[in-house]
């Protein structure tokens, strides 16, 4: 099964839709806050900021196979990581893309024939999801002092608050509408949708992944690949 699998499973179950758009396809306009063009700041920037240097982080490896799953139990993709290269691939196996880590502060994400579609950029105090020719942002996610984060479009177009809560982390609108919440139960870290009843589990996990990453999959102004490529930078940054 495909992206386009993928997306039409979630939606038929009503649950997120990790979506089928590229990366770079715009997805409307909003509250926009003035940042610099990518062209105006330092293209080792990055670099210049190590991830690591917020000691109370630390970085987090994975299994080799690190599977997600509908809240009936149904696969619906795995991480599977050898030395620098992590595929995402669908509950059939087939490869979705290619994280290739290129370094701490920078991962290469290539379709399943190895085309370049973009990159993600580690900073000690965010995240960046690139175009393919790294001379424009697509989202900007912002680690507060906090312990909150923030998430931008390239434009400043703010988009998502996230909170840290007691029980995890909640996603919320700009204008603080609750969408989802991300918990910890026993083993099961698991993504629910809180503007439904009850707060149906949307997507869990069992293996040992953040929840700071987790709630990545709660975006979905991303498509899939921009969710699965961020919240594996996000998980291995510490959060």
């Amino acid at each position: 099964m495909g992206l386009i699998g993928i997306s039409l499973v979630l939606t038929s179950c009503n649950v997120i839709p990790f979506g089928v758009i590229p990366f770079g396809e715009d997805r409307g306009t909003g509250e926009v806050e003035p940042i610099p063009p990518v062209g105006e700041r330092s293209s080792t920037e990055a670099e210049e900021q190590p991830w690591t240097a917020d000691v109370s982080r630390q970085p987090q490896g994975l299994s080799e196979t690190l599977g997600f799953h509908l809240s009936n139990g149904e696969d619906i993709f795995t991480y599977q990581q050898e030395e620098n290269r992590v595929w995402v691939r669908d509950g059939q196996g087939e490869v979705n893309a290619v994280f290739v880590l290129e370094s701490p502060q920078k991962m290469r994400v290539e379709d399943a024939g190895e085309t370049v579609i973009g990159y993600v950029m580690t900073r000690s105090d965010s995240w960046r999801v690139r175009k393919p020719d790294q001379t424009e942002e697509l989202f900007v996610l912002t680690r507060r002092d906090d312990g909150n984060y923030r998430m931008r479009k390239g434009d400043g177009e703010r988009i998502y608050r996230i909170n840290a809560r007691s029980y995890g982390y909640e996603v919320q609108s700009p204008d603080e509408v609750s969408l989802y919440r991300v918990r910890q139960a026993g083993d099961r870290l698991a993504l629910h949708n809180s503007q439904a009843v009850d707060e149906p589990l949307m997507l869990y996990t069992e293996g040992e992944f953040l929840a700071a990453g987790m709630f990545v999959f709660g975006l979905e102004a991303l498509s899939f690949v921009e969710q699965a490529a961020l919240a594996y930078a996000v998980n291995q940054a510490g959060g």
